[in-house]
């Protein structure tokens, strides 16, 4: 009994990290610097700062690292962000895809071996 009660705990936590990490999208989107490039907007290894970026307060580490734009596959043209966080709870991973106008896009996160996929226009 004790064991289910705290899974359940972890469970929360976890729906939680996601509800937030899907919450960070929608407020901030991708951000879209205007250049002459067409993959400037979607830089291979740059950080892409949001403000859940810092968190010393609650000992989360946390990054978020453009992978560059799929260029095949069901996100192809979409860039390809790896969002990771570390804490002393709970740990997680997710990758969200973002279209060019930042209004789209896809978020995948694995937890407990089970894949979560959300979609989001705007």
């Amino acid at each position: 009994m004790f064991k289910l009660k705290l899974m359940g705990v972890k469970m929360k936590k976890i729906l939680s990290l996601i509800a937030l990490l899907i919450g960070v999208i929608f407020i901030f989107g991708c951000q879209n610097p205007v250049t002459n490039s067409s993959t400037d907007w979607c830089k291979k290894e740059t950080q892409w700062n949001a403000a859940m970026a810092k968190t010393e307060q609650s000992g989360t580490k946390t990054s978020w690292l453009i992978e560059g734009i799929m260029t095949s596959g069901e996100y192809q043209g979409m860039c390809h962000i790896v969002y990771t966080s570390e804490g002393k709870d709970v740990n997680a991973k997710a990758d969200y895809y973002i279209s060019k106008d930042g209004k789209s896009g896809y978020l995948e996160t694995v937890v407990n071996g089970q894949t979560f996929k959300q979609q989001w226009t705007g």
